[in-house]
């Protein structure tokens, strides 16, 4: 009998390893690319002009390339969290799930921070969405508009949630994910 039970080896133990090792190495990259959206963020905050050219420019393409790819980062990881239990416990797993939600509702919210004709257009399309509704029709429309018709204002609010309901969350839950991680590797 006790020949057909595999015993645990130095190669499984081993593996877990390189599954959380492959989980951290993505999550730092991650926060990696948190660390440009946000240089590149505060330049543009500060510098940016429609249909500017040269570091302006440049500026805006890093930071919607560098977005990009964070969402594309936040969902490897969230795979490979979830998919090769690198972490245990429920909580481990919803913050792992909400990293690409967070990625993706940063950029989402980001498309329309632009205040050229596109933001704006962005923004008036958004508004004219049925979905709203659900959550209650015009007044959320007119909250999250910021009054009855787009204006700067409502670039303002969205920069704002923008900024720091998606982007100081998704740097914390990447910090809280990185952290685990690397707790749960010191632990094995």
């Amino acid at each position: 009998m006790a020949d057909i039970m595999p015993t645990p080896t130095a190669t499984a133990v081993g593996d877990r390893r390189v599954e959380s090792g492959l989980a951290q190495g993505i999550l730092t990259v991650l926060l990696a690319e948190i660390v440009v959206l946000a240089v590149t963020g505060v330049y543009l905050y500060f510098h940016y002009l429609p249909g500017a050219d040269g570091l302006r420019h440049v500026a805006r393409v890093v930071h919607r390339v560098t977005a990009s790819a964070a969402v594309a980062t936040s969902l490897i990881a969230a795979v490979v969290v979830v998919s090769r239990r690198t972490w245990r416990g429920a909580l481990h797993v919803l913050v792992a799930l909400a990293v690409p939600a967070f990625a993706v509702g940063a950029s989402v919210s980001g498309y329309a921070l632009p205040w050229d004709q596109l933001g704006l257009w962005a923004v008036t399309v958004g508004r004219g969405i049925d979905g709203y509704d659900v959550l209650g029709g015009d007044g959320v429309r007119f909250v999250i508009v910021g009054g009855s018709s787009v204006s700067t204002g409502s670039l303002r609010g969205l920069l704002a949630v923008h900024a720091v309901v998606f982007g100081l969350g998704l740097a914390a839950l990447a910090v809280v994910a990185l952290r685990s991680v690397r707790h749960d590797r010191a632990r094995r």
